[in-house]
């Protein structure tokens, strides 16, 4: 540390970025030390429309950029790990509306494929069923009926 304060040289970030630094200096002199990533760019609230392209450096999800997603997706809009990809840069070059057409895409095919029931939930699927056919069976009766079932379920092995 003392080493980088007399070069100059910003002390911040974890050790290897500071011996990066430090050692930026002393090979080639003062003032080559700052490698910043270019900052993100914030829209004004008046700025946010469908238009508006992602840049390189990504755009910061403000609160009138989620504003904007949830009046053109609906009150079911949340920001997800692929749309903060996107926005961080990812999607440089993207309008919004496009990537609130992915996200709109990537959406309706988790609502579509939600059918699909794994096989892990399978007995907590049969249960939530056969209770609702049966309300006033035993357990006895749905451990009867489930054997019945996995029975005509599973190949025979041999």
């Amino acid at each position: 540390m003392t080493i980088a304060r007399r070069l100059g040289v910003r002390q911040a970030g974890s050790k290897s970025e500071l011996a990066q630094r430090v050692a930026l200096v002393l090979d080639n002199g003062p003032h080559t030390a700052t490698t910043r990533a270019p900052a993100k760019v914030r829209a004004r609230d008046t700025d946010v429309n469908g238009r508006l392209e992602i840049p390189p450096s990504g755009l910061v999800c403000s609160r009138a950029v989620r504003a904007w997603f949830e009046s053109a997706l609906g009150p079911y809009f949340v920001v997800d790990a692929p749309l903060r990809a996107l926005l961080a840069g990812d999607g440089a070059g993207l309008t919004l509306d496009a990537a609130a057409q992915q996200w709109a895409a990537r959406h309706a095919r988790k609502t579509s494929d939600s059918t699909h029931i794994g096989t892990q939930f399978v007995w907590n699927q049969f249960v939530r069923d056969w209770w609702a056919s049966h309300p006033t069976g035993t357990r006895t009766d749905l451990l009867a009926q489930w054997q019945v079932e996995r029975a005509l379920e599973r190949p025979p092995t041999g």
